[in-house]
Formats: C-alpha cells, sequence, structure tokens
C-alpha cells in the first residue's frame, strides 16, 4: 500500500478500526434521496446486502432499527451494537477492504459516489487509501485520472482525511470535473485552505468545470484564500467543455455558510466572481474567474454567526439531482430501484409560475391593435378564420357561383327555375342490340 501524503501508511489495520454502526445508519437513512439542483448524475445508497446484515445486527441485539438524534447528528444505539456476536464483526473488514469506492466508466472516466458513505474516520481513511493507490497506478503508466463526477458530499470527514484528499487531487495527473463536497459541516476554513491550494495548481488541462461546496462550515476567511486561489492562477476561466474554444468561469456553489456578504461583494467588485441565476443562460467571459449561484432577488444566502461543531451540525438535508425528482435508485416505497410517483412542491410550484407566465404574455398580447383585429375577425368568421376571412386549408371548397358569361344553352331542357342548371350530365341512351331476322 502506497503512504498517504500528511498521514500513516495505507494498510490492514486502519480498515479494522472501522466502526460497525456505519453500516447500520446506511439501512435507516436509505431514502434520503439524490442531489437535482442544475447539476448532473447522483449517487446510490448501500447495496441490500450491506442493510440486510446491519438489520441482522439489530435482531440478534434485541433492539430496533430506530435511530436516535444526539446533538443533531444520527446515531445508533450503542447498546444494541455492544451485545453483537463477535464473528460478525471480524468479517466487516474484510467486506469493507473488497469494497471498490471508485468507479470507472465506459468512456474511462472515474466516478465518485460517496455520498453519506463516509461516516467514520476508518471509511474515510480507506477512501484515501484507494484514492492515492488509483492515482499512483494511473501516473506510473503516464495517464491522467479522469473524475467525472467526486461527490464526498453530507459526510463528517476528519481534518486529516480532507488533507489526504486534496493531496492527491493536487497531483498534476488528476483531472476532477465536477467536485461535490456539500453539506460536509468538518469543511471548514482549514479543509478550505486545502481545497484552495489544489486550485492554485491546476492547469488548463486540469481546471475544473463545477464546485458545490454549500452547507459547509466556511467563514469569510476560508472564502477570501478561495477567490485569492482563483485571481491568482492564469488557468481560470477554464475551457467550456461543450465550446473548447470559449472561456467560461468556474461555476461555484457556496450558500447557507457563514460567510460575510460584503467579503462576497468585495469579490465581485474587483471582477474575480460573477454572479449568476439558475434560470440565465451560460454567460462566456474572460474577465471573471468564477459565476457564483445567487438567488432570484440576488441574496447571497449566507448564515450569521460562527459555525457549530461537527458533533452538532444539524442532519443532511434531502436533495435532488436535476431531471431525476424522486426517481432516483436506492430504498424507497417500492423497494430496490422503484420510481416514486411524488414530484415534490417545487414542481408544483414550477408548474404554477409556468401558467401564471402564459396568461401574462397572452394579456399583454391582447393589448396590441393587430392582436385585438385578429381577435375580433375571429369572433366573426368563427373559429379557423383570420382577420382577412380566409379559410383554413381543411375547409371544404365553395360552391360555385354563376357569372356573367355563363348563359343557360336553349338547346337543353332547363330542370327547375332561373337559370340553374343540372350539375350531372345527362346519361346517352345505350345502344340498340341488333338482332338477326
Amino acid at each position: 500500500s502506497s503512504p498517504r501524503p500528511g498521514g500513516v501508511p495505507c494498510g490492514m489495520a486502519e480498515v479494522e478500526e472501522a466502526d460497525p454502526p456505519a453500516e447500520a445508519d446506511q439501512a435507516d437513512e436509505a431514502d434520503e434521496g439524490a442531489y437535482r439542483a442544475d447539476e448532473p448524475a447522483e449517487a446510490e445508497l448501500e447495496g441490500d446486502e450491506d442493510r440486510a446484515e446491519a438489520e441482522a445486527y439489530g435482531e440478534a441485539a434485541g433492539e430496533s432499527d430506530d435511530v436516535a438524534l444526539e446533538g443533531g447528528t444520527q446515531e445508533p444505539k450503542r447498546e444494541a451494537w455492544a451485545r453483537m456476536p463477535a464473528e460478525p464483526d471480524e468479517a466487516e473488514p474484510d467486506e469493507a477492504e473488497a469494497e471498490p469506492m471508485l468507479e470507472l466508466g465506459h468512456d474511462g472516466k472515474y466516478t465518485v459516489r460517496m455520498r453519506q458513505q463516509l461516516r467514520t474516520a476508518a471509511r474515510a481513511e480507506q477512501f484515501c487509501c484507494q484514492l492515492l493507490e488509483k492515482v499512483e497506478e494511473e501516473k506510473s503508466s503516464g495517464k491522467t485520472v479522469v473524475f467525472e463526477d467526486f461527490d464526498i458530499s453530507q459526510n463528517v470527514i476528519p481534518s486529516e482525511q480532507l488533507e489526504g484528499i486534496f493531496a492527491a487531487l493536487a497531483d498534476g495527473g488528476v483531472h476532477v470535473q465536477r467536485f461535490r463536497a456539500f453539506g460536509c459541516p468538518t469543511l471548514n476554513d482549514q479543509a478550505a485552505t486545502f481545497l484552495a491550494g489544489w486550485l492554485a495548481g491546476v492547469t488548463r488541462e486540469t481546471v475544473p468545470y463545477e464546485l458545490h461546496l454549500s452547507d459547509c462550515a466556511i467563514t469569510s476567511d476560508g472564502f477570501r484564500d478561495l477567490a485569492k486561489a482563483l485571481e491568482e492562477n492564469e488557468a481560470f476561466p477554464g475551457p467550456d467543455p461543450k465550446s473548447p474554444s470559449r472561456t467560461l468561469p468556474l461555476y461555484i456553489r457556496l450558500e447557507h455558510n457563514y460567510i460575510e456578504e460584503s467579503a462576497i461583494q468585495a469579490a465581485i467588485d474587483e471582477g474575480v466572481l460573477m454572479t449568476m441565476r439558475k434560470n440565465e443562460g451560460v454567460r462566456h467571459t474572460s474577465s471573471a474567474k468564477g459565476r457564483l449561484l445567487v438567488r432570484e432577488d440576488g441574496a447571497f444566502q449566507q448564515k450569521r454567526g460562527e459555525p457549530p461543531a461537527p458533533e452538532d451540525a444539524p442532519p443532511p438535508k434531502r436533495v435532488h439531482d436535476k431531471g431525476k425528482g424522486d426517481k432516483g435508485k436506492g430504498k424507497g416505497d417500492k423497494g430496490k430501484g422503484g420510481k416514486g410517483k411524488s414530484k415534490g412542491k417545487d414542481h408544483e410550484q414550477r408548474l404554477r409560475d409556468a401558467r401564471d407566465r402564459g396568461r401574462e404574455f397572452r394579456e399583454r398580447n391582447r393589448e396590441r391593435p393587430q392582436d385585438r383585429e385578429r381577435e375580433r375577425g375571429r369572433g366573426l368568421a368563427g373559429r379557423g378564420y383570420d382577420a382577412k376571412q380566409r379559410p383554413p386549408p381543411w375547409a371544404a371548397l365553395p360552391s360555385p357561383r354563376p357569372t356573367q358569361s355563363s348563359r343557360p344553352d336553349p338547346s337543353r331542357p332547363v330542370f327547375g327555375k332561373g337559370d340553374r342548371r343540372r350539375l350531372e350530365a345527362e346519361r346517352p341512351a345505350p345502344p340498340r342490340r341488333y338482332e338477326a331476322p
């Protein structure tokens, strides 16, 4: 095993320190959902085998699967785990060691789906070991490790393991396209300094495209370190992944942290950051280093005061990835892989807003003169006609009108009154059959 920078060597001894309650938490929080916001791809929860094993442990101890809230965090009852058999505890580190934490896609890019999966220091250390080993393996063969999505969100990762993760990402042979660490109460100013060190060393080939750091414990000091790293690195703004010939500032989410609004406004005034909203299109520019997502009214959505201790932090929020809604994988109302029918209050609100916008658009158009004339024409001629009384293409052709040149033929009999003629032509008499004398 390769050593981790700033830590102890990776090995079996550290994996054996895994706390068994971490696996039980996955069974009780499997319905937390997956993240959407305006961002793609989502993490999967633990498999049914791990959940079944955790439930079996609870039954053997004579305890239920309920979770107690202690200090704002979700912790299982220690009494139940204290009376567990010794054999399952000894087999658990072997299973954790064999579990791969880095997924390789068909396009050669890796994906990290460790949201709410690194609940203990042993699990976080195991992830650091696998990450360092993969980076060293690809680096020895002269390849660059590309992570399409690096998601370690909603985990209480110790500072030492966070330092090891950012040290591995700071290697020259690693390219992280989307980094997500939202909802981590241990990602404070010290961890923001490690993250700033990674951003300060990326090149134009390894520059990230998205940075999700909402609901963490970053204050104004950590924010200034991040802004300074972006300002001093000429690789930002990086190329647009969909249009490499154009530059696109880094997409940043920092809402629900503890940053002073004056510090954010100073970075905007200096031209380091620019604000953006979800309903706005992509704006290519080379003047700003990053695009900071704000609310519709322009608010930065920052909390006041000092960040709480990690053990006092509130439980993770239920979030959704873009385009997935409640149809993510995991244990839901219909079991594994079930699809929920509820689209949530946000979806209903968006539908109401769309109807209101359509109603306002129609009312505004009626105020124009040409629209009033069109409405008047429709009222006179009926549906499908415009102001010029032109019939639609599917309407039947009108009956022919008599003209001055169409006069009745005196040699033909007239049927009816006036100059109306019979529409169908008269049939000639049938030929007489010749009969021999």
